[in-house]
């Protein structure tokens, strides 16, 4: 560790880095090494000690010089995962994800923000977000519900890793924050929910998310008005999103491929880890990973295990650890994604015999 301005600063040379071919966004690392330095949380030190082959990219971008060469550019996703830890770690701001969220860098703008920042309207920047969030970073994962007079956009990470609570509280932010920014007006919140428990700065979290807030819940949701989403935004132009989308769509094929040499089974595990109640259906999973459904079953048959299996494998874990924390009937069904209680309890003789 070093000292910088009295306040401790990580050193990341000695984290073990994981083994992982979920390849990110550099921008997303970057703009997080700035934010983290702008703290003193980390040194350049410290940022040198990423990877050496982005070292010149972290330095100048920390000293607010031009991202312009790592705007294509990919990073390991446990880069991304050891400096959220690092970061979560520190005893002078534990509101790291809060403070970092509600700030927004126009200046940190990689592939995807720059697509949807040439869309029209709210709602249409959020399906290219959610549907290309690939291009971000693949382990985020955003899902869209509409209801008559409201929208629920529910958020978790699909991961290998556990992210800490501060990259789910700055993702959450740094959304609503983008919204406002791209369509120049504050976003209201008229709901939202926490997997985790409340923190002792749970205050700070009514300027961004309002004062309708539930810790310990089931799900990670904000709830807005429907109208919200048809809101123009400012910078909308045509013309440069279709310039913007052909360039990211050739990134998408390249990004897809490294991602695609992960082992099948194993991301539709995460899949289903992260949010089973979304990801138990074929569909959503061949949507999420861009395969066909022939596709999926293909790969899946090569590695000798099909769909089914692998939602029940992961639905007994989860049942498991339901059981463990005294959860009620009701809830260990909504918990495992089964949409009515009789199938449920026919999984669950099942699984007793």
């Amino acid at each position: 560790m070093y000292q910088c301005c009295g306040i401790k600063t990580h050193s990341l040379a000695t984290v073990d880095y994981m083994a992982s071919n979920n390849c990110i966004s550099a921008i997303a690392v970057l703009d997080l090494a700035r934010e983290l330095t702008r703290l003193n949380i980390l040194d350049d030190e410290s940022l040198l000690s990423l990877e050496k082959d982005f070292a010149s990219d972290i330095v100048s971008h920390s000293k607010r010089g031009d991202m312009t060469t790592a705007l294509e550019r990919r990073i390991p996703e446990e880069v991304l995962v050891n400096l959220w830890r690092l970061a979560a770690d520190n005893l002078a701001y534990p509101e790291v994800g809060i403070l970092i969220g509600s700030k927004v860098n126009k200046d940190a703008k990689g592939v995807l923000a720059n697509w949807i920042s040439q869309c029209e309207t709210l709602d249409d920047a959020f399906l290219v977000f959610k549907n290309n969030i690939i291009l971000l970073n693949a382990s985020e994962n955003w899902t869209l519900e509409r209801r008559e007079e409201y929208i629920k956009l529910s958020f978790n990470f699909s991961s290998q890793y556990e992210y800490p609570i501060a990259a789910i509280e700055r993702s959450m932010s740094a959304l609503i924050m983008w919204a406002s920014y791209l369509c120049g007006e504050a976003i209201m919140i008229e709901s939202a929910r926490f997997r985790h428990a409340a923190p002792k700065y749970k205050d700070q979290y009514r300027s961004i998310f309002g004062s309708d807030i539930t810790f310990s819940a089931n799900e990670n949701s904000l709830i807005l008005k429907a109208s919200v989403s048809g809101r123009a935004i400012k910078s909308a132009n045509p013309y440069l999103q279709e310039v913007v989308a052909t360039r990211a769509k050739k990134l998408l094929v390249s990004t897809s491929a490294v991602n695609e040499s992960l082992v099948i089974s194993t991301r539709v595990k995460e899949l289903l880890y992260g949010d089973i109640v979304h990801f138990n259906s074929v569909e959503s999973v061949c949507l999420k990973m861009h395969l066909s459904r022939a596709s999926l079953y293909r790969k899946l048959k090569v590695e000798g295990v099909t769909f089914r299996e692998i939602l029940e494998t992961v639905q007994i874990e989860k049942y498991q650890q339901g059981l463990e924390q005294g959860l009620a009937v009701n809830d260990l069904c909504e918990l495992l994604g089964f949409s009515d209680p009789s199938t449920f309890y026919k999984a669950k003789k099942r699984w007793e015999r």
